[in-house]
């Protein structure tokens, strides 16, 4: 079994470099994932043909931005049901910062 460093230290695939999406490629996976977040396998296939992708890389695509969408919605969520800081509340009333209210060290 390989360690830590010793994977670290490895190539991630020396045959296939990573390859960026295209501004269009992403316009469109984008549209497509606001219409239909969970494509089906054969949607994939036509989508990956029409932007000359890789049905596989098409696939990783909308994991990771299914996974950005349910970050961002768990960020909204804690924003929204998080108390406001007391010190936050007190600056907004005042337009004192906030920093000026905490107590010294």
């Amino acid at each position: 079994m390989k360690t830590k460093s010793e994977v670290k230290s490895m190539p991630l695939a020396p045959n296939k470099p990573r390859k960026c999406a295209s501004v269009f490629q992403v316009r469109e996976l984008e549209k497509t994932f606001e219409s239909d977040p969970r494509p089906s396998h054969d949607k994939r296939i036509q989508l990956a043909k029409r932007l000359d992708m890789m049905p596989r890389t098409v696939q990783i695509w909308f994991q990771n931005r299914r996974a950005k969408a349910r970050s961002q919605n768990h960020l909204m969520v804690k924003a929204v049901n998080c108390p406001p800081c007391p010190a936050r509340l007190q600056a907004q009333t005042n337009d004192v910062s906030p920093l000026l209210l905490l107590p010294p060290d």
